[in-house]
């Protein structure tokens, strides 16, 4: 089993294997010197993503395309440690819980798509109107056309990493090379979209599609 790990410095993997890979679930296990043979010896309560913290000693390591860790012999593990420093670790998972989503759902009823392709006036505008005609008047939309230049696009690179899609649920990214994918706080199914950053820089001279709403 494999289990993401995290501080306010960087995020590792950590694998678990044989009997300590119960741990996450809080699994009953049987253990030597319980009272009789039939009764089990119940692990700790299952961790909870953002909530459980670990304190590892002397782990193995290893570094590829990302850092590795594992139990050895010499590993001591801690969960849910009683000292400060666990505490404040905590406090600093539970901010990072909301965070800006990574792909928002387009609004709706606010595009017209229709009265954009037929309207016999087309606008287009430069960053510079649109930064004015905002400011002139906060909610009033504008529909019309930005010319830009795609100079960058990551789809190869975004399919070889399994990130095509994402959508977010229990406030963690979720990405897959699906039209949905499994959310690792909850193990529910969740629907994905289109991975905005498949296109990377754009140059102001091309065609797009714009709205802009200033609320």
């Amino acid at each position: 089993m494999n289990v993401q790990v995290h501080d306010d410095t960087a995020g590792v993997t950590l694998g678990l294997w044989g009997t300590s890979a119960l741990s996450p679930a809080g699994a009953v296990v049987e253990v030597e010197g319980a009272e009789s043979a039939d009764e089990p010896v119940k692990s700790k309560a299952a961790w909870k993503p953002g909530e459980t913290v670990l304190l590892l000693e002397a782990p193995g390591w290893k570094i590829g395309r990302g850092t590795y860790l594992s139990l050895s012999s010499a590993t001591m593990v801690d969960v849910d440690p009683a000292i400060a420093d666990a505490d404040w670790l905590r406090k600093w998972a539970s901010k990072q819980k909301v965070r800006e989503a990574i792909n928002p759902p387009f609004p709706e009823g606010v595009f017209d798509v229709a009265a954009l392709i037929t309207s016999p006036l087309r606008c287009l505008y430069t960053f510079a109107d649109l930064d004015e005609f905002s400011r002139a008047a906060p909610q009033e939309t504008f529909q019309g056309y930005l010319s830009v230049l795609v100079m960058e696009v990551k789809l190869l690179e975004n399919r070889k990493r399994g990130m095509l899609m994402c959508g977010e649920c229990c406030s963690m990214h979720v990405y897959a090379n699906a039209l949905s994918g499994t959310c690792k706080g909850c193990d529910k199914r969740v629907e994905l979209r289109l991975n905005p950053k498949i296109v990377g820089h754009e140059y102001l001279n091309g065609r797009l599609d714009l709205e802009l709403q200033q609320c």
